[in-house]
């Protein structure tokens, strides 16, 4: 009898996936280099690359990152962006490393200047999953700064 109450209820409650990433920017400032890795699930941004891509190839997950991309770079330019002290910078794509059904996208970001404010846009995966978290981490400067970018607030702001 308990196991049928238990069967009902969850019937009941809807099947609500949870959509997030782990975003880690770690910045040397004797270089003025960053790198960052993203950690996405496989299948969430395989949907999404295939949404926003019109030249989506179907391929294998270990060769996924390399088939598509044109239409990866193209769609973290747009939805994943770095402004230091107003200047927006540039991503350049490294490399992926496929870990389970995680893949980890990493990036290099060279500044032009030391950091004393920075921005930091992540409304990546948003446009198809509205309740995406996208959680970032910052190293600088031996310190370690955290937030949680959403639809409602996809950007964050610091000043060093």
């Amino acid at each position: 009898m308990y196991s049928n109450v238990l069967l009902f209820l969850f019937l009941l409650v809807p099947n609500h996936a949870i959509y997030v990433s782990v975003l880690e920017l770690n910045h040397d400032s004797e270089k003025l280099e960053s790198f960052l890795s993203v950690k996405v699930f496989i299948d969430d941004f395989q949907d999404v690359i295939r949404s926003f891509n019109s030249d989506y190839v179907q391929a294998s997950n270990e060769k996924f990152v390399e088939a598509n991309m044109t239409g990866i770079s193209g769609y973290f330019e747009e939805h994943l962006t770095f402004k230091v002290n107003g200047k927006l910078e540039k991503m350049e794509f490294v490399s992926s490393v496929l870990v389970g059904d995680v893949y980890f996208l990493n990036f290099k970001i060279q500044s032009s200047s030391a950091w004393e404010k920075l921005e930091v846009k992540a409304d990546y995966f948003i446009e198809i999953f509205p309740d995406q978290s996208n959680i970032l981490t910052i190293k600088y400067g031996g310190e370690k700064y955290l937030a949680r970018l959403t639809k409602s607030k996809p950007s964050y702001f610091i000043e060093f």
